[in-house]
This record gives C-alpha cells, sequence and structure tokens, in this order.
C-alpha cells in the first residue's frame, strides 16, 4: 500500500492482474477481492479466469481433483471457466468477471491514466514528454514504422472495439 502511494503520488501508472477461480474461490470471496481491488483505485487491472491449460501441472492436478468439462481449446482464452470449479459455476464466473470490469473500468480512471502517461509521464512534476512522444509517432519519419506495423495496429484496433475472444470468435464478428 505504501508503494502504490508513493507511485501515485509521482503519477505512476499501475497495472494489476486478477485471476479468480482458484479451487478455494467462493462467490463471496471474489466479492471481497472486487471490494478491496476497487479501493486501490488502480489505473488497469485485467480480470481473468483461472485457466488450467493443457500440459501443465495445474491442468493436471485439476483435471484429476475435478474434471476438465471443455475440451475446445478456443475456450481457452481466460474468459471461460473450462474445469469443473467446486463453488463456482460458469454463469457465475461471467457475471463476476463482468461486475469486476464495471467496477474497476471507468471513464474516470482512463482520464486519469491518459493524463498520467500525457501530461506526467511518470514524473512527479508536469512535462511535456507525452505529447512529444504522440506528436513524434505522426511525423513523415514514422511512415515506415506504420507500415511495417499495420497487420498488429489493425488487430489492435479489432481488439479495442471487440475485446478479446477466441480467434474464430474474432473473424466472425469482424466479417
Amino acid at each position: 500500500l505504501r508503494l502504490l502511494d508513493k507511485m501515485r503520488r509521482h503519477h505512476m501508472f499501475v497495472q494489476a492482474f486478477y485471476i479468480l477461480g482458484f479451487e478455494e474461490d467462493t462467490v463471496e470471496s471474489i466479492r471481497r477481492d472486487l471490494n478491496v481491488l476497487t479501493d486501490l483505485d488502480l489505473d488497469v487491472v485485467q480480470i481473468q479466469v483461472l485457466t488450467p491449460y493443457p500440459g501443465t501441472e495445474q491442468r493436471l492436478e485439476i483435471e484429476k481433483k475435478y474434471g476438465i468439462h471443455e475440451r475446445n481449446l478456443s475456450k481457452y482464452n481466460s474468459r471461460n471457466l473450462v474445469w469443473n470449479h467446486p463453488n463456482i459455476s460458469q454463469s457465475q464466473m461471467l457475471e463476476l468477471q463482468s461486475v469486476g470490469h464495471r467496477r474497476l473500468m471507468s471513464s474516470r480512471r482512463a482520464l486519469r491514466t491518459l493524463a498520467k502517461f500525457a501530461l506526467f509521464s511518470g514524473k512527479a512534476n508536469l512535462t511535456l514528454d507525452g505529447p512529444r512522444m504522440v506528436m513524434g509517432g505522426f511525423g513523415k519519419n514514422s511512415r515506415p514504422l506504420h507500415k511495417r506495423l499495420r497487420f498488429k495496429l489493425q488487430n489492435a484496433r479489432r481488439w479495442a472495439r471487440h475485446g478479446w475472444f477466441a480467434y474464430e470468435e474474432t473473424d466472425a464478428k469482424a466479417a
């Protein structure tokens, strides 16, 4: 908490990852965790469902103890509960993830985060480093870079509009 306070005073960007769905998790325990995360007032929190990927020790343990109900690998995207959780159903998991996103992603947080990059660039006082960096990306010298990264930029824009889905879902939505 002291580190977060110091980072806040220096207008530093703070990103956290929260994995929900460990075997001891319950709907109530995740709701308590979301309250704590909300109170921390972080810039970005990525909320992902625990996914026991094939070929991992975690997969072997979960499959043996609880069973895996989903074999379709396109569902292994940190959004779907693919195993038989002892305390949380698939629909509850999706609802908890949705509640978390609604509570932890707001316009106010997004504007504050943009201000951190644009006006402070990780420094305690105002600076023009952020605007200089952004404006530098639009000059004639940036054209070769934009051409080289065209497909990655297109995919990033698609992700920003539609969120992260399994590949075939994204392709179907884009079509």
